[in-house]
């Protein structure tokens, strides 16, 4: 009983200390104060409101482009931590005139799936794991840095966490100032968000680089947290897909040392043998504002995207295991597709058309 009582302890101690750090991380997720622009408006007062006439909106935060419910009174909707434009806005800036990213907003939720093979970042694997967007976004053009900035945009990270007073800014909802929260004693800070002692750190006695790496981990940690609904297997359950698979006893995830390609193939398999499914029906969901079921349109979409009306693989199965390759692999053939493509482009000329 002892051991039992001990595990449970142990457990529970585990669960609440991973949510402090992502509880910590949301703050740090929405906090505008580490942007350019606040830099800039708030001359060096980082508790203060800033000037009138400045607009705080323009202090960009992360939450400011992974949105969620900001927009909801006007569309009675929620994001998934996306916006919903083709390329997104940043902070102007006359030495490199640019006013939107390359790409669109990408959702956060399940980026840190336990099911992600490879952590990537951004569409294109602008980055090996999402890991390094925390900086990479807290010192770059999102936040309305440019390259030359990076190290005045850690200093104000770590002027934000040693000066913050818990007044300004989310501090009432998240425990206080950061140097509180950080030090993570004092008994007023909630047990949800007290720090676990591993993760503790006094920001007035601690280097700049141990205040940076404990915020990337809240960060990480956060966005690590963003996830779709599971059961108490871990496995996913929100959607009609996930309980059409549980209903038909389908396999839901990769079994322990089983790879995401090898459960793809395995799932494949039983999908294949199952002759009488039964289906999910309909239900309206709030946060899409419409009805979503897994009936017989749905199964024959499957059977589609698995080709299993026939013996070899289908495009849509073909392409699941290509980009479950690892990311070694997918850099390889990404370089293979670009050579191939110089290549066509060099025949193309030399045959005096032109290129488009």
């Amino acid at each position: 009983m002892k051991w039992l009582l001990c595990i449970v302890f142990i457990y529970s101690s585990s669960l609440l200390a991973q949510e402090s750090l992502e509880l910590i991380g949301e703050r740090l997720f929405r906090d505008g104060r580490f942007s350019k622009n606040f830099y800039d408006a708030s001359l060096g007062q980082i508790n203060q409101e800033l000037p009138s006439g400045v607009n705080l909106g323009q202090s960009v935060s992360c939450f400011s482009c992974h949105r969620l419910d900001q927009d909801f009174t006007d569309s009675g909707r929620m994001r998934g931590y996306n916006d919903d434009l083709a390329i997104t806005p940043i902070p102007y800036r006359l030495e490199d005139g640019r006013t939107h990213t390359f790409r669109n907003t990408p959702s956060l939720i399940g980026i840190g799936s336990r099911f992600t093979q490879n952590r990537f970042s951004h569409f294109d694997g602008e980055m090996d794991d999402h890991k390094q967007t925390v900086l990479g976004n807290f010192t770059g053009r999102n936040m309305g840095w440019i390259k030359s900035e990076k190290n005045l945009a850690l200093k104000q990270i770590v002027k934000v966490i040693k000066e913050d007073n818990g007044d300004f800014y989310l501090g009432g909802e998240f425990g206080g100032a950061y140097s509180k929260v950080f030090l993570g004693v004092d008994p007023e800070i909630p047990e949800n968000i007290r720090l676990p002692r591993e993760n503790r750190l006094d920001v007035f006695s601690a280097s700049d680089e141990d205040i940076i790496k404990l915020v990337e981990k809240c960060v990480d940690s956060y966005m690590n947290g963003l996830d779709f609904s599971k059961d108490e297997n871990l496995n996913y359950e929100g959607s009609p897909y996930d309980q059409f698979l549980k209903v038909n006893s389908l396999p839901m995830s990769p079994l322990d040392g089983e790879n995401i390609n090898d459960y793809t193939i395995r799932l494949r398999n039983a999908l294949s043998r199952l002759d009488s499914p039964r289906f999910i029906a309909k239900k309206y969901f709030n946060s899409h504002q419409r009805e979503f079921g897994f009936n017989e349109k749905e199964w024959e979409g499957l059977k589609k995207f698995f080709n299993l009306q026939s013996s070899g693989n289908g495009q849509c199965f073909n392409f699941i295991i290509l980009v479950l390759l690892k990311w070694n692999t997918m850099k390889v053939l990404v370089m293979v597709h670009l050579i191939k493509s110089i290549s066509l482009k060099i025949l193309v000329i030399k045959a005096g058309l032109t290129f488009f």
